[in-house]
């Protein structure tokens, strides 16, 4: 990279609007998609305890206290968030509420508060209201409360009370070791006999005279002396029981509801999907049903029928596409009693009530897996707790021919049209369609348990309790080699024909390029449990539990969490085929929220702003304009201008202009002058004066088809009085890449007659036309909070600076700093961005924003290039680095420099290293003196030049997630117009170890003419095996998509750099070719690479850097 030579005239003018021009570059801070919901088959609770007073309804369930006011509408959360109550009751207008640990009461004004016993070890466990009206707690004891005085009753036996009954002959209690007794004022009468120790008893009833006792093993009546077994019964966990249409009816753990009539039982499972019963609430005309994981039941006539109930936790456990080109139709499977949906809808419509039911048998909604049936058009078999069934509709028929008794398969894949089925204890199967037969994997003489199964890449690959296995269209081979536990712990699978991924249930994920072995590839996973990954638009998605859905991008796994529940966790991520609009449908299944649904390639892509501005001394500040396509055949699409406020014009409006562009295939449109260009395709924009400037942001793309094989490039600029021009480069991010909620920038400084910042903020169109509102907090460098926050509200395409940010926050000049911006109302995305002016040429270099994740998650950093070389015209080229840890400990920086191939051998220390403290920034102003310094042997730059990478590693953070660790690099050299003084710099972000390119990537906006030379640049990024790689570049004519001269190759090691400069001229291109692009391909090796290019202006020798778009995002 070289920038010689120097300038000053016009570099003093309109600063406000030359950083504007300075966005978001190769880190960008990234946000992404936006979700919305699924709404398309019964989500469950897990309820464990009803009841009802004056209309209103309350649920105890594993995950606080619910209440509803109607059965037809949602309930909400009242209290008690996340704990598992066990038991509720309402006593004197207050509601009580058991945990097992803690007793809690609803004072009549909503407020939760928690109730002391008269004991320290109570484990108060149930709750309830006798006769009298008067409320009992019962745990390691029974207490009575009268008023506001708690009463201690004598104990009613050995273990803790797990039921009690209102019953009109006295107030009975249920015990844990297997025995009741009943209140007869004032003592127990023991109720014993009959009954194992062994079996708690967990419900009681009276029905017909006779007291009734459920427990884990079976149920009993009482038989004056003794409990008495009913052997009609049978074997089954009773959880509830009680009287209801003139029938005895218990709710079990393991067969739902059965019916007492006579003196025989008969299941009452009718409409019920879920097969674990855990309370009742008698409504007179009607019974409600609280399942175990399977929400909410009521039964008014002959049978069952699911309503909106409290906590809808069903977990997603699996789903799988169904004749994605129609329609979006999917099944989706769930426990905890979910059972199986097929959801039908046409292609991009919304799921906004109930779809059709994938009915399993009563009792058997604990569906693990599902898939299409090869050669049906909408049969899916879905794998249950009792086995597997092909459900055709709303008819379900078993299909478990040829499986052994003891199979049961958990996981299905669909593979060469046929679905395998893997199993806990038997190995892997083959479904024919109608039969199943054992399906040997050579090699693999474990236990039989398969964790995992998936079909991907043109192969079928199976997470076994030993090893990883696959196979394409030969034998099976152990892929285990490089996964911890040699493949034990894999629990997903994903990828395609150039990579496989695996996801550990101990948390990160690895990976496998084909041909190659497995490496850690974890960076802001490490400690996520990964259970599903997929890729959907060209992009790695995996489902982390409660860390949410994630992206790998940069080198790392970011956060993709808008539009889901807070807290949420996800389970499964699927490519769900095309979304309507070029694109593709993502789809997350959560435990507890059901589906939520997103594209998953961006709809629209915005510069931040382009320009037609005045500005003292004479200056003109315009901006070039790119506009790209990598697709294959032409694309059209509707580009947007929106004017800035305050920039609009003479009597300009600041409402958006819309017209079509049409990209040739492979080919670029460039313009000098970008508003000229939008008005020529019928934008009405005002021609620019002094007095009335104009600047926008512009928008291609509206959501009608994706953008993501489009570009956007621009460069602001404006002459100086040698001819030559200053500029610099920024692209358009899309909405998937743009900040959601919060974003850093760092490197900010302000120095007096040296250099000062701005910050700068854009809303992106793209989530909805309302506006958002921002806030920015500034930091100190040591991570000190400084000044109250800055705020503003932007509309959608609204730019927005502060100028001289630092000493707007008050801090002192001379100050280091940076700077957090928060989206504090509203809905949308934006992007952030620093710009850093020298006071003396007001040349100016942007500072990307970084968010959680991402790049931002790498804990091995590789800057590109590092200097120290004297050029022409007295030129001085050194680089500035800023290392900056957002985590709350402190960590070593362990820096490496590697020469460039020609830049000579270093000695000394191998290794740097810098403590950087919590929260804290630290800028280098020139790293290889500082490493000099700091002893190692490295060449002054008037000896040798120097030029190479430098890695930066952060040692104490490398396994944890949260933490952002963030480097970035500035190239300077002295202005060489002594008079005038300063220096012209630009800033570039360090890519992480392995985060390149991995297949190829487009530079694009190269030029070669007499005003303008191009370089093209490229880094060994490692992440493969770290051996030599080799890379070829092709240069195409921008203007006609034709190849431009012959390849170069060059071969790297991992952390090599090399550049080709007057890259036109190396390749030996015609000179009719003026404007180009470079695609940069990997020919051999499998490590990642960096590509990027380098313009420099021919009279000022000014640079813009230009970064790659790379093929493959993972």
């Amino acid at each position: 990279m070289r920038r010689e030579g120097s300038g000053r005239s016009g570099r003093n003018a309109l600063r406000l609007v030359v950083a504007a021009a300075m966005a978001l570059g190769s880190a960008k801070a990234v946000g992404g998609l936006r979700f919305v919901p699924d709404v398309g088959y019964p989500l469950g609770g897990d309820i464990r305890s009803l009841t009802a007073s004056g209309g209103t309804f309350w649920a105890g369930t594993a995950s606080g206290v619910f209440r509803g006011t109607s059965l037809t509408s949602a309930w909400a959360l009242d209290g008690l968030a996340g704990k598992p109550v066990s038991s509720v009751a309402i006593a004197n207008g207050e509601v009580w509420a058991a945990t097992g640990e803690e007793l809690w009461r609803r004072a009549a004004d909503g407020a939760w508060s928690r109730e002391t016993l008269p004991s320290s070890s109570a484990f108060p466990t149930t709750v309830a209201v006798d006769a009298g009206g008067t409320l009992w707690v019962g745990g390691l004891g029974a207490w009575r409360r009268t008023g506001a005085t708690w009463t201690v009753a004598p104990s009613p036996g050995a273990g803790i009370v797990t039921a009690m009954l209102a019953d009109p002959a006295g107030f009975v209690v249920g015990l844990s070791a297997g025995s009741a007794a009943r209140w007869n004022g004032t003592g127990w009468v023991a109720l014993s006999g009959g009954v194992g120790p062994a079996e708690g008893i967990r419900a009681l009833a009276t029905f017909g005279g006779t007291l009734w006792a459920g427990t884990n093993v079976t149920l009993y009546a009482w038989g004056g002396s003794a409990w008495v077994a009913d052997a009609a019964f049978g074997g089954h966990d009773v959880r509830a029981l009680t009287k209801w249409g003139g029938a005895l009816r218990a709710a079990t753990a393991d067969a739902g509801v059965l019916a007492r009539s006579g003196s025989t039982w008969s299941a009452d499972r009718s409409g019920l999907l879920p097969r674990g019963g855990q309370s009742f609430l008698d409504l007179g005309a009607e019974l409600l049903l609280g399942t175990a994981g399977g929400g909410l039941y009521r039964r008014q006539g002959a049978g069952w029928a699911a309503v909106t109930g409290p906590d809808p936790a069903a977990v997603v456990t699996d789903v799988s596409t169904i004749d994605p080109p129609a329609a979006w139709v999917w099944a989706v499977g769930t426990s905890h009693g979910g059972g199986a949906a097929i959801v039908n809808l046409p292609t991009g419509a919304t799921a906004d009530g109930p779809q059709s039911i994938g009915r399993v048998p009563d009792g058997c909604g604990e569906a693990t897996a599902v898939a299409q049936v090869p050669g049906t058009s909408r049969d899916v078999l879905v794998a249950t707790s009792c086995g597997p069934y092909v459900v055709t509709g709303n008819a379900a028929t078993a299909s478990s021919a040829g499986l052994s008794p003891v199979s049961l398969p958990t996981t299905l894949a669909s593979h060469s049209g046929t679905i395998f089925g893997g199993t806990a204890t038997t190995g892997l199967w083959r479904f024919s369609g109608a039969t199943w037969s054992a399906e040997p994997v050579a090699g693999y003489t474990g236990s039989g348990t398969v964790n995992t199964l998936r079909s991907f890449g043109g192969s079928l690959w199976v997470a076994m309790a030993e090893g990883l296995f696959a196979r394409g269209s030969g034998a099976w081979t152990d892929v285990s080699v490089g996964l911890p536990g040699s493949g034990s712990l894999v629990v997903s699978l994903g990828g395609d024909s150039t990579a496989a991924f695996a996801g550990l249930t101990t948390g990160g994920v690895y990976r496998r390029p084909a041909g190659s072995t497995f490496r850690k590839d974890a960076a802001g996973l490490n400690a996520a449990a990964v259970s599903s990954i997929d890729l959907s638009g060209g992009r790695l998605w995996a489902a982390a539990g409660k860390r949410g859905l994630a992206l790998k991008r940069d080198g790392a796994w970011s956060p993709e969490t808008a539009g889901l529940p807070s807290g949420a966790s996800v389970t499964v991520v699927r490519n769900m085929g095309s979304d309507g609009a070029g694109g593709e449908n993502l789809l997350v299944g959560t435990a507890g929220h059901g589906t939520y649904r997103a594209s998953a390639r961006p709809a629209v892509r915005t510069l931040p702003v382009v320009l037609d501005v005045f500005g003292s001394g004479g200056a003109h500040f315009l901006s070039e304009l790119v506009v790209g396509s990598r697709a294959s055949a032409d694309t059209t699409f509707p580009i947007t201008f929106t004017p800035s406020p305050g920039f609009a014009g003479a009597n300009g409006s600041l409402a958006p202009k819309t017209a079509n562009v049409t990209i040739p295939a492979g080919r670029e449109l460039r313009a000098t002058d970008a508003l000229a260009f939008l008005r020529s395709l019928g934008i009405s924009i005002p021609v620019a004066t002094a007095e009335a400037p104009v600047a926008g942001s512009v928008t291609l793309g509206n959501g009608a088809r994706h953008v993501d094989d489009a570009y956007l490039v621009a460069r602001t600029y404006t002459r100086g009085a040698s001819g030559g021009t200053f500029g610099l480069f920024y692209d358009a991010p899309s909405e998937l890449d743009a900040a959601e909620e919060e974003a850093t920038v760092y490197g900010l400084r302000s120095v007096s007659g040296e250099a000062r910042s701005n910050l700068a903020v854009v809303h992106l169109p793209g989530r909805g036309g309302d506006p958002i509102e921002v806030s920015v907090q500034v930091y100190s460098a040591a991570g000190v909070a400084t000044g109250a926050p800055l705020v503003r509200s932007l509309v959608p395409g609204e730019w927005t600076q502060w100028n001289g940010v630092l000493g707007l926050a008050g801090l002192p000049d001379g100050a280091f700093g940076y700077a957090k911006v928060r989206r504090t109302k509203g809905v949308g995305a934006f992007g952030a961005y620093g710009v850093v002016n020298d006071a003396k040429t007001s040349d100016g270099s942007y500072l990307p924003a970084y968010r959680p994740g991402g790049l931002a998650a790498a804990r091995t950093v590789i800057v590109p290039v590092v200097l120290d070389v004297y050029g022409e015209a007295g030129s001085h080229y050194t680089t500035e680095v800023t290392l900056a840890n957002d985590g709350a400990i402190a960590t070593p920086v362990d820096l490496v420099y590697r020469p460039a191939p020609g830049f000579g051998e270093i000695g000394g220390a191998p290794v740097v290293t810098v403590d950087l403290a919590a929260r804290q920034q630290v800028t280098i102003p020139d790293v290889l003196a500082y490493l000099r310094a700091h002893g190692m042997q490295i060449p002054e730059g008037t000896v040798a030049a120097q030029a190479g990478t430098l890695t930066a590693t952060f040692r104490y953070v490398a396994d944890l997630d949260a933490p952002m660790t963030v480097v970035l690099a500035r190239t300077t050299t002295p202005n060489t117009d002594a008079a005038t003084g300063g220096a012209f710099g630009l800033f570039y972000a360090g890519a992480a170890k392995g985060g390149g390119a991995r297949t190829s990537a487009l530079v694009p906006g190269l030029a070669q003419d007499e005003s303008v030379r191009s370089n093209l640049a490229v880094v060994s990024l490692g992440g493969g095996s770290e051996l030599p790689m080799t890379l070829e570049a092709r240069l195409y004519d921008a203007d006609t998509g034709a190849a431009a001269g012959t390849p170069l190759r060059v071969s790297l090691r991992p952390g090599d750099w090399y550049q080709w400069s007057r890259v036109l001229a190396a390749a030996g291109a015609p000179a009719s070719v003026r404007r180009f692009t470079a695609v940069v391909t990997r020919i051999s090796g499998d490590d990642t690479f960096l590509a990027y290019g380098v313009l420099n202006d021919a009279v000022t020798s000014d640079g813009s850097f230009q970064t790659m778009i790379p093929s493959d995002t993972y």
